[in-house]
């Protein structure tokens, strides 16, 4: 690669080791450290920008809090995404504006564009929007060139960003038409310890020069150097020295022109371009030296684990040293208040709850049978009962809403509000996890109340500990505090009962939202009945249906077949999911208002054709594997996961998620990470592939087989086998390699090492409890290893 001038002293640095680099590992991580200081450049100078912009919106400070605690490489990506969309939409258009804006777009984006604004004399404000309206709506700017948005430090920097920004977050083709993992992933594969070859540390660095060399010769980059200033020893104002500071950059006819004199600060960063203009890149980017002898050096915010101690994280990539700041904290908060945004940081079922509610329809006189059940009743629960797909969660999720939205109910007026809590569980997830729900729960509760109680380490801990919370809570509080716990019958086989509240409190609610089953059945009854409400969730009436009918397509076509409305209410009783599926299916045309006759008979039709369709798309093995994988997987995935179970590669799995996506539940806060979107599809395949779905099973067995060979990989990957293996096992009726788990005193080892609790093991021996019910020897051997195992732990709690 020729030697290429930059600008950038902190660029600048990294490259000079890059290029003189000649061991191959070491090499590769140099071009890391590279892309990686490109990446977090432009990130620098963006959240700078939005500052010095001073347009800051909740949403932002709400990622901001949460991200910058422990930034990743793809959270700093992140950042700079979410601001420049922020930053090209339009919170308020005159009315020229407006006529402009509309008379650039299609018909189909008018309608859209006209709902996402409101009139307000003689301008247009935006509404609270979705992160994919913001997105439809910056393409909408993008046609009139970003005219009306905010002006940025950087002339053309929109159009920039967005193609640049696919550069770095999509597969990309590189010259020769060499397809290539993002940049993320790159870096990804080797932060985890991997140690590949020389000879493929050598292609990586040769794949990706041309990348390279295509980044470091953005305009911008070239047009632009960081500087510093301070003052001489006779006071006089001027710019320090910079270490690796490039020889090519005209200072002198750049600081000629330099406007700001007045305004800098002395020792911080500020981009500074080729007409004096500058931006402070503070407190994303410091100054300070390494050592008492050496140059001043340009450091990246690292992250803030010990802000609550006053201190900040940064870090210098040409000398990889790091620095733990507390003299800067004042002017660090004075900037990015990380404590103020703490409130805007996203709620743990918020996503979840927008997903739900986003085309919920109806079911206002259940909604304020449910509303006045709370107010009324002081204590005790509220069962809401329903079958698979009749739209339990969407319902919960919209009461859930209502209340913190704070918006009237009807004729419920000048309502006392209760303090909200939620949980959704969800099988086959995280928020399966026993551990994840008590954890939940306490810290809500906590939040709200200050108890002061601890949050517990075992489960039985949690437990105690969730009970006196609320012992405490019912005889301090002042507000009402309803509890919402959704999917009771999807914990079942996480033994979930057992650890459910089932004492009444005063001041405090509980609402369970489940199936009806047996096991549900059972601990239903056993509250009395006097601490206990019911309502039966039916189907969607056919007014529902027509609202429903209008969000998706032209509401003219249903008014005039009101015919059509009847015909879906008969076929779908009414049922929610029928009817999301249908939305679904009309939105993307396969579908008919004029076609009565084309409508499925029931909810299985939908899934039948989904398959149909995979069948005929000329990958549809592969997808029916994927699709397979994740009807048996106990966890979200991701597409190194589909990698490796699939043997495929990363262009294939990222395929595979665009192609299911339909049928995929995208995980509420972890990016590509994804589930099957419902229980109900997940059993119809048990019931109608069950040959397939062995198969499945028995991938990832083999998956699990390999924990060895995981280490390397990313914590969703490498625990998984220490997790799930034995549930996989039993569902194969493996009684052999089962028995063989159990007695492996390397991977029960290594099981305690990756996941750092005890209650893994003690389930697998479960498992195999299950497995040999019938088999009484084993039974009993595993019956005392569960035991004995059970004892040691509580002894250990005990101990510390």
């Amino acid at each position: 690669m020729d030697q290429i001038a930059i600008n950038h002293p902190q660029i600048n640095g990294v490259y000079e080791l890059f290029i003189n680099e000649k061991h191959p590992f070491t090499k590769v991580h140099r071009l890391i450290d590279l892309f990686e200081t490109i990446i977090k450049t432009h990130t620098a100078v963006i959240i700078s920008d939005y500052f010095r912009i001073k347009e800051v919106s909740d949403d932002i400070e709400g990622i901001l809090a949460k991200g910058l605690i422990t930034p990743s490489l793809g959270m700093w990506q992140v950042f700079s995404r979410a601001i420049m969309e922020d930053l090209a939409v339009v919170k308020v258009l005159t009315y020229e504006q407006y006529k402009e804006m509309e008379n650039l777009l299609d018909k189909n984006q008018r309608e859209k564009f006209v709902k996402l604004y409101e009139k307000q004399d003689t301008s247009y404000k935006l509404k609270q929007v979705s992160i994919k309206e913001k997105r439809f709506l910056r393409k909408c700017f993008a046609k009139n060139n970003y005219r009306y948005s905010a002006s940025l430090f950087l002339d053309d920097f929109y159009d920039y960003f967005f193609q640049w920004d696919k550069i770095v977050s999509s597969e990309i083709t590189v010259e020769g038409g060499t397809k290539i993992s993002d940049l993320i992933s790159l870096r990804n594969k080797y932060a985890h310890g991997a140690t590949p070859s020389d000879a493929q540390c050598r292609k990586d660095v040769q794949i990706y020069l041309p990348l390279l060399k295509q980044l470091l010769q953005a305009s911008w980059l070239l047009d632009t150097t960081i500087v510093t200033f301070g003052s001489n020893e006779k006071g006089e104002f001027k710019r320090i020295p910079l270490a690796h500071e490039p020889n090519s950059f005209p200072f002198d006819n750049v600081l000629s022109n330099f406007k700001n004199e007045h305004n800098v600060l002395p020792f911080q960063p500020y981009l500074i371009k080729k007409d004096g203009e500058t931006l402070s890149l503070f407190p994303i980017m410091t100054c300070q030296r390494i050592n008492d002898d050496s140059d001043l050096s340009l450091f990246f915010l690292n992250d803030l684990k010990k802000i609550k101690k006053k201190e900040i994280s940064y870090l210098n990539y040409p000398f990889a040293f790091f620095i733990n700041d507390h003299k800067i904290y004042n002017d660090f908060i004075s900037i990015l208040n990380i404590h103020e945004w703490e409130k805007n940081i996203p709620e743990e079922f918020k996503a979840r709850i927008e997903e739900l509610t986003e085309n919920f329809q109806g079911r206002k006189e259940e909604q304020k049978y449910i509303q006045q059940l709370i107010q009324k009743r002081k204590k005790g629960f509220i069962f809401i009962f329903g079958q698979p797909g009749i739209g339990k969660s969407a319902f919960v999720a919209s009461i859930i809403k209502g209340y913190k939205n704070t918006i009237d109910y009807d004729d419920i007026k000048n309502i006392n509000k209760p303090v909200v809590i939620e949980y959704f569980i969800r099988r086959n997830s995280i928020f399966a996890s026993l551990d994840r729900f008590l954890d939940s729960l306490n810290e809500q509760l906590e939040k709200q109340c200050k108890t002061k109680i601890p949050l517990g380490n075992t489960l039985e801990e949690k437990r105690s500990y969730l009970e006196d919370r609320l012992k405490v809570i019912s005889k301090t509080t002042t507000r009402k505090i309803v509890i919402f716990i959704d999917g009771v019958d999807e914990g079942i086989l996480n033994n979930f009962l057992p650890y459910l509240i089932s004492s009444s409190y005063e001041n405090i609610l509980v609402v369970y939202s489940t199936r009806m089953i047996g096991e549900v059945d059972a601990f239903y009854r056993k509250i009395p009945a006097g601490e206990k409400e019911r309502m039966i969730l039916d189907g969607l009436t056919s007014n529902d249906i027509r609202g429903l009918l209008y969000k998706v397509t032209n509401k003219y076509d249903v008014i005039n077949n009101p015919d059509y409305v009847d015909t879906i209410l008969k076929k779908s009783s009414g049922n929610p999911l029928y009817l999301k599926l249908l939305s679904q299916e009309l939105e993307q045309g396969y579908y008919s208002l004029k076609r009565k006759d084309q409508l499925p008979a029931r909810l299985e039709d939908f899934y039948e054709e989904i398959l149909q369709r995979m069948v005929n798309d000329r990958d549809g093995n592969l997808l029916l594997q994927g699709l397979y994988v994740f009807a048996v997987a106990r966890e979200f995935l991701s597409t190194k996961f589909l990698e490796i179970v699939l043997a495929i590669g990363a262009a294939d799995a990222e395929s595979l998620i665009n192609k299911l996506y339909e049928v995929l539940y995208k995980h509420p806060y972890e990016q590509k990470r994804y589930q099957l979107f419902h229980e109900s599809f997940r059993q119809y395949l048990e019931e109608t592939r069950s040959n397939q779905i062995r198969d499945a099973e028995r991938k990832l067995v083999k998956f699990c087989e390999a924990w060895r060979e995981l280490s390397d990989y990313s914590d969703e990957i490498k625990t998984y086998p220490f997790k799930h293996f034995s549930k996989h096992l039993l569902q194969l009726k493996d009684k052999k390699r089962l028995l063989e788990l159990t007695n492996d005193e390397e991977y029960k080892l290594m099981q305690k090492k990756h996941l750092n609790q005890l209650l893994p093991q003690f389930e697998m021996y479960l498992d195999g409890m299950e497995l040999f019910k019938d088999e009484e020897e084993q039974l009993i051997e595993l019956a005392i290893k569960a035991t004995d195992h059970r004892l040691t732990s509580n002894n250990r709690q005990l101990c510390s």
